[in-house]
């Protein structure tokens, strides 16, 4: 018993240090997505025509053209302010012949609806998927432009083109928690949905903590909530957050199911590389491996200091084909719009 008391003592170490964690079974040596990548270009500049773009949704259509679903909000220079997009973001339905574009601006597809609606002002972050038979738009909502009044939404459609339900019409799918030390007690929103093989739907979201705002730390995780049925209702996971790499930061989850195993993108914030992406892999969806390089910065890419960021994959035949992302806030280029790359798979397919 004696020989064993050092090594308790070194495992209660270990633990209280944080450096050893009760941790399922994992996906071990994940391989880079970002080596996969080939930089292509920008799409959807409308900065002449008035718009700030941040966040690009892709998917094909049956017809065979690519429909993007993106974000945008006026671009102004005076009484701009930094989350303008939360007071006067709207989602626009675009299409093109090809994933390069050039992309023709169809509609909007939802915007503020005003009053007390707890989606009253802005809407942003689109994610586009088709489940069950039916097209499914996520996207962030805002009660007032306040940051922290934002929900997670939900329209669905028999067609890419409409028309739209609102699934969260009276109240958000997944809300703030009311207890100011959950770590999604500040903010909720970012939303990415998953039905997994088993029959249920997985919506990710980021969160943020009142009591860390209070620290002057808010820093950013990812939470799960779970749901029987497509339309909710949708039960935080008990376990939250799946993915906290605080004290770093990392936002804008994009989840798929490929190969056996669930797959995550999202923009890093402070984990790896500010600015760039990271990726990560799951055999259940809820236990996440270590992270490797996802996407490069803009500083990689083209020597600037700007924001790439919501990255979201067009699929062909259950495989990403392209990577969206949303580059831009950079002095000496500050244009917001999307901007792709290729995704190459093994044998260069």
């Amino acid at each position: 018993m004696k020989c064993l008391i050092p090594y308790l003592l070194w495992s209660l170490f270990l633990i209280s240090a944080g450096r050893v964690i009760a941790r399922p079974n994992v996906p071990r040596d994940v391989e880079s997505f970002a080596e996969k990548l080939i930089p292509q270009k920008r799409i959807l500049n409308l900065m002449d025509e008035g718009w700030r773009v941040w966040g690009c949704a892709p998917m094909y259509g049956p017809e065979g053209k690519v429909h993007v679903f993106f974000a945008r909000w006026p671009n102004k220079e005076e009484g701009f302010s930094e989350h303008q997009w939360a007071a006067e973001g709207q989602i626009v339905h675009a299409i093109a012949d090809h994933p390069l574009g050039p992309y023709k601006v169809l509609d909007i597809v939802i915007e503020g609806r005003g009053g007390d609606c707890w989606d009253a002002t802005g809407v942003i972050n689109p994610q586009i998927h088709k489940i069950d038979g039916k097209y499914v738009l996520l996207y962030t909502g805002a009660r007032d432009g306040d940051i922290a009044t934002q929900g997670v939404g939900m329209l669905t459609a028999p067609s890419l083109y409409g028309p739209w339900k609102k699934i969260s019409d009276k109240k958000a799918l997944v809300e703030t928690s009311d207890d100011p030390n959950a770590f999604d007690s500040m903010m909720c929103n970012n939303p990415a949905l998953i039905k997994t093989p088993d029959g249920r739907y997985f919506m990710y979201y980021k969160g943020r903590s009142m009591a860390d705002l209070e620290k002057g730390k808010a820093k950013r995780r990812i939470g799960l909530a779970i749901a029987d049925q497509l339309e909710g209702p949708y039960v935080k996971y008990k376990g939250n957050p799946v993915y906290n790499p605080s004290p770093k930061n990392c936002e804008d989850p994009y989840v798929w199911f490929e190969e056996g195993t669930f797959k995550m993108l999202m923009a890093d914030k402070t984990v790896i590389e500010r600015h760039a992406g990271i990726y990560l892999e799951s055999f259940d969806g809820i236990h996440w491996s270590d992270p490797v390089k996802g996407y490069p910065s803009p500083m990689t890419l083209c020597g600037k200091k700007q924001r790439l960021e919501t990255p979201m994959l067009l699929m062909k035949d259950g495989h990403p084909e392209y990577l969206f992302c949303n580059r831009g806030e950079a002095n000496d280029d500050p244009v917001y719009s999307g901007f792709v790359f290729k995704v190459e798979r093994a044998g260069g397919q």
